[in-house]
């Protein structure tokens, strides 16, 4: 048995219940779409806000940058005169032997037990090829010949030491060993010790 549907509207009235349905539908639609652009809208109000705020806090920062820029300004002349001082001093003293600097260096690298007599520094010019080169020559006594050893392996490792030598390491009178080394010095550069 098949059921028959029989409606008893006439078909105008079907028409507006279609009509009615698909404008619900419409509503809805527009309903949504008009909550997604105010959420959007919303969303763009709050980030220009944001970078309103940002862009306030920059521009307090560099003022406050600038502000104390000024205040450095003072300082400015004395700093490039001090500049231009420091470079006439480079150049004063570019090739020459630092031997205060030297002296300090060798000091801070003699064992115990060894005892530096006599020091001699010479310079020797170079000629036009380059800076002058200094030569020292170090004599002094130790309680054995394995402190000479330490004492010349120490001087070897000097970076402002080269050709390190030693000439002598004889046993004295006093049970001391004598020594005699030599080496070449460069030119101590002052600005970085």
């Amino acid at each position: 048995m098949e059921l028959v549907s029989i409606s008893l509207l006439p078909p105008e009235f079907r028409q507006i219940a279609v009509v009615r349905q698909k404008q619900r539908r419409l509503l809805v639609s527009f309903a949504f779409i008009t909550l997604l652009l105010l959420a959007i809208v919303g969303a763009l109000a709050i980030n220009l806000k944001i970078a309103n705020s940002q862009l306030e806090s920059t521009l307090a920062y560099r003022k406050m940058l600038e502000g104390q820029l000024q205040a450095l300004a003072v300082y400015e002349e004395p700093f490039e005169r001090l500049t231009h001082l420091s470079d006439i001093k480079q150049e004063i003293t570019a090739g020459q032997m630092d031997w205060s600097g030297t002296l300090v260096e060798l000091g801070r690298h003699v064992p115990e037990g060894v005892w530096l007599t006599d020091f001699r520094g010479t310079v020797v010019a170079a000629g036009n090829d380059g800076p002058p080169k200094g030569e020292i020559v170090l004599r002094g006594e130790a309680t054995d010949h394995l402190m000479v050893s330490q004492f010349l392996e120490r001087l070897r490792n000097l970076t402002l030491l080269s050709n390190v030598k030693c000439h002598f390491s004889i046993a004295g009178s006093s049970q001391l060993a004598q020594f005699e080394i030599t080496a070449s010095v460069s030119t101590f550069d002052q600005e970085n010790h």
